[in-house]
């Protein structure tokens, strides 16, 4: 908006001046004429004023933070303990002791027969056993026991197993050890009868860490006369 300053000098009938002082809309106007004598003639001038610039204002603008939304919590990842030192270990904290694969254990055969079959009281009888297992088999060991029927004590007894370190975890397997065995009994009997003989193998006995561990048994009959 611009100000206007007007200036109205004149001269009234009275001999007295007037000074009029007008604020109004920006205009320019110029008037001049003649009166009569005796008038009162009045000039009049308005000057415009320009305008005075308006302060120039400005604004910054921040900028925003985008919005924190909260998620789900983050669970700290979890792993097993690595198990590589724990193979073929002797260290409790590996777990119970295992074979890793799980090896195949066949089956023990034990084959007996008996020389004479049909023998007379009081005569001597052989027999002979042959055995068969993918394990270790030992002959003639205290884990194995005959019995021939009658009323003479069997050869059976126990071993005490030799101390072995106690193992733990995952063990390789050992290969397999197939082995055939053959033994020979005396034996006679002192009355007529018929006889059950029957021999038993325990290969690898009880306490052994062999995968391969097998018990079997063989039976033959004697018709003493």
């Amino acid at each position: 908006m611009a100000l206007v300053v007007g200036f109205v000098v004149g001269t009234d009938p009275g001999g007295e001046q007037e000074v009029d002082l007008t604020t109004g809309p920006v205009t320019s106007t110029t008037a001049s004429g003649t009166a009569a004598s005796g008038t009162t003639t009045a000039s009049s001038s308005t000057t415009v004023l320009p305008d005075a610039d308006p302060p120039a204002s400005s604004t910054t603008a921040s900028p925003l933070s985008p919005p924190t939304v909260a998620g789900p919590p983050v669970e700290s990842p979890t792993t097993s303990p690595p198990t590589v030192g724990c193979r073929n270990s002797y260290d409790p904290a590996c777990g119970p002791f295992r074979y890793d694969p799980e090896p195949v254990n066949g089956p023990m055969t034990v084959d007996v027969s008996a020389s004479p079959n049909a023998p007379s009281a009081g005569e001597e009888v052989v027999f002979t056993v042959t055995v068969n297992d993918d394990g270790p088999i030992y002959p003639d060991n205290c884990v194995n026991s005959q019995q021939y029927g009658d009323l003479t004590p069997s050869s059976v007894c126990t071993a005490a197993c030799m101390p072995q370190r106690e193992r733990f975890g995952p063990w390789d397997p050992p290969p397999p050890e197939p082995r055939t065995v053959t033994e020979q009994f005396g034996h006679v009997y002192e009355r007529p009868g018929v006889y059950t003989a029957e021999f038993t193998y325990n290969a690898g006995a009880d306490c052994s860490f062999s995968p391969y561990r097998s018990r079997g048994s063989g039976t033959v009959t004697i018709a003493v006369q």
